[in-house]
């Protein structure tokens, strides 16, 4: 069976597991986790490097459904626009996120669910603390590197896709492979 966790932001990654669900818990993998980064363009605004590239996204969600994909588990997203909590130097509230980046998070998390129901894909879409929860982590992104790196040694994590010579590896290509895995259990728990 053919999984795929998907990290819906403009870095982010989508992780496809190959999975054995016959074999005892855990799962046995066939193959080595496939990645692709989030189809993005250009932008023609100013002041932003890039943009959703939305029939990139809907080209992918076909391409799973011809790799045989069964269900995507699509991280459910939710926007913090305006002011957080206060430097505790400057005593300025901290900047969370703006209008027309909320905005653009909202855009391209509704690109994918479309992009993937109209490709009649099975679609799962938890709330990080709910996947989180179960796999250990918190809002933490080093933890989900550290723990994703502890998972599967072999795997390279850093982003080659978009910058050459990636020293660090990827918290968002870490977490859509934890969302994969996430997945696997929550398929083996329904009973496939």
């Amino acid at each position: 069976m053919r999984l795929v966790g998907l990290d819906p932001g403009l870095e982010g990654y989508a992780c496809l597991l190959d999975v054995d669900l016959t074999a005892l818990v855990p799962a046995r993998f066939a193959h080595s986790p496939r990645f692709w980064a989030a189809p993005v363009v250009t932008s023609p605004r100013v002041g932003k490097e890039f943009t959703y590239d939305r029939a990139g996204m809907v080209e992918l969600a076909q391409e799973w459904r011809g790799l045989g994909v069964k269900a995507v588990a699509l991280e459910e997203q939710q926007a913090f626009p305006g002011y957080g909590l206060k430097c505790p130097y400057c005593k300025k509230p901290k900047f969370q996120q703006g209008v027309a980046a909320s905005f653009q998070l909202g855009v391209g998390f509704g690109t994918w669910l479309g992009a993937i129901e109209a490709a009649g894909i099975g679609l799962v879409i938890p709330r990080p603390s709910e996947w989180k929860g179960i796999m250990g982590l918190s809002s933490d992104k080093s933890k989900s590197v550290a723990v994703a790196q502890r998972l599967a040694p072999g795997i390279d994590f850093r982003p080659l896709e978009r910058t050459k010579r990636a020293r660090k590896p990827s918290h968002d290509k870490a977490e859509s492979y934890l969302l994969a895995r996430w997945l696997v259990g929550q398929v083996q728990r329904e009973g496939a």
